[in-house]
């Protein structure tokens, strides 16, 4: 039997949808433009407290704010206008600061919802895939 390329990314991509997840890194906030932002950031395991969360009064856009986290953590952020993703500067106790766009999920013109969510397999999951790729 003849495997493509594309064969074998779809098997992956099944796999890993299929696999538990053991690690998460997420970025979510909700805020009202002049009144306030709540950020939170997991990056670990699936359930671990969040290594930053805090809810930081605003004022008018554009807005900006430095939220409470975890020893090592930091994250800042900035919010342009009500349309905008969140640019948040995050900075773990061994990874240099990288700037990321926490993008709009939805708004009812008062509150604004924002967020990503990364989830990576498990140890054991990650070696059997690679086992049967092998």
């Amino acid at each position: 039997m003849q495997f493509t390329a594309s064969a074998l990314l779809l098997a992956g991509a099944t796999f890993f949808s299929s696999a538990s997840a053991a690690g998460i890194f997420a970025m979510n906030a909700t805020a009202q433009p002049g009144s306030y932002v709540t950020l939170t950031v997991l990056n670990g395991n699936v359930g671990d407290n969040p290594v930053c969360n805090q809810t930081v009064a605003i004022g008018d856009l554009p807005a900006s704010g430095t939220i409470a986290c975890n020893a090592g953590y930091s994250v800042s952020f900035t919010w342009d206008t009500q349309n905008a993703a969140i640019m948040a500067l995050y900075q773990t106790p061994t990874a240099a600061p990288f700037t990321y766009a926490v993008p709009p999920i939805s708004n009812d013109q008062t509150t604004y919802v924002f967020g990503f969510e990364d989830d990576f397999p498990d140890a054991e999951a990650s070696k059997k895939f690679v086992e049967f790729h092998a």
